[in-house]
Parts: structure tokens; sequence; C-alpha cells
């Protein structure tokens, strides 16, 4: 069994602008803060298991600094500090096209801008997101041929 993957072929869009130019190594990781589900273990053994509700999410999106998707962040960012809530909250969509993993949320947005250094070489942008509603689907990759 031969199964591929192409960081080239990760389809990231953020309001439906194609976002590229990602840092060497780990560019994107994405998570549920909360679990999704708890259990609870009475004095007399009953196991009780709690389903959350909570369906949200945060994510790193790590770029270069020359990336031009940065200005699609940072605008978002200014957006949400004038409290220009249509300018800083867009819809999210990930997708490993040699597999069937996916990420989307309706609403994104910039939980918190990177730092900036400079050296002599291009340094990464760690954008920090928050997402409203997150669906996850953490699936393999296709078979080959």
């Amino acid at each position: 069994m031969t199964k591929i993957f192409n960081p080239d072929e990760v389809t990231l869009t953020v309001g439906g602008k194609l976002i590229g130019g990602f840092a060497d190594g780990g560019f994107l990781e994405i998570a549920e803060p909360s679990p999704r589900v708890t259990k609870v273990v009475g004095t007399d053994g009953e196991v009780v298991i709690s389903r959350h509700m909570d369906r949200s999410g945060e994510g790193t999106l790590t770029l270069l600094q020359t990336s031009d998707s940065n200005d699609v962040f940072q605008d978002m960012a200014d957006a949400m500090a004038t409290g220009d809530l249509v300018g800083a909250i867009k819809p999210f969509y990930a997708a490993d096209r040699n597999g069937r993993a996916k990420h989307e949320a309706t609403h994104c947005w910039v939980a918190e801008a990177p730092s900036s250094g400079y050296d002599r070489g291009a340094q990464p942008r760690a954008w920090k997101l928050g997402f409203g509603t997150l669906k996850n689907a953490i699936r393999g990759s296709k078979l080959l041929g």
C-alpha cells in the first residue's frame, strides 16, 4: 500500500482568498481546546460520560515574513481593532487534496498577531487564530494508483 503527502497540495483559504507563503516545517496546527467527552466516576463506581457542545477551535498558521498572505491576517486584525466585524471574521477552509482531512469554520478571526523579528534570512510569522464552530475531519490519505 502506497500513499502520498505533499505540502504543496494542502489548500488553505480564508475569506475565499488562497493562503500561501508557508514557513519551513510545520505551518498549520489546528486544535479543539475542549474535550468532546468527559467521564465522572461516582463513589459507588457508577460511570457517567458527559458530551460537551463546545465546537470552537484554535489554530496557529506560520507564514514567511515575505508572504503576501500576512496582509490578509493583518487586515483582519486591524478590522477587529476598529470593531469592523465583517472585515475581522472570515470563513476558514483547509484540506489535504491527497487525502480526506478537512478543517472548516464559518467564523475565523485573528486571536493574536505574531511577534516580528529580522535576521539574515526570512523569518516565520505565527498567527494565532480562533474558530467559532470548527468542523474537523482528521482522516488519512488516498491510496496511490
